[in-house]
């Protein structure tokens, strides 16, 4: 269910498990937002992450068409031992704040 990212892009194709009818809801890039977080963490080191924890979530639109590239905006807020506490933003589509649990991979 990976999305293609391409530095502070990522694509949103038509097809794809959690699109409905070619476009997606903000809420279902939930899992993008998690994903996008996730390469913070594997940029830094070896590790994945899982995520625990949503909050602040801000839908900026009813449904974004597939079929296009996005621009994103990942901070890490905060670490907590193996939590990772991130601020992820995708234009026009979402604001959300995450957690996720780093561990080593299975």
């Amino acid at each position: 269910m990976r999305f293609e990212v391409e530095d502070n892009r990522v694509f949103l194709p038509v097809e794809h498990p959690v699109a409905s009818g070619g476009s997606y809801t903000a809420l279902a890039l939930v899992e993008c937002a998690a994903q996008l977080a996730g390469r913070r963490v594997e940029a830094v080191d070896d590790h994945v992450g899982m995520l625990v924890e949503l909050t602040d979530l801000v839908p900026l639109a009813d449904r974004v068409p597939g079929g296009r590239w996005v621009a994103f905006d990942v901070s890490v807020d905060r670490t907590m031992g193996p939590l990772w506490r991130f601020g992820v933003r995708i234009e026009g589509i979402l604001e959300v704040g995450l957690t996720l649990r780093v561990g080593t991979p299975a």
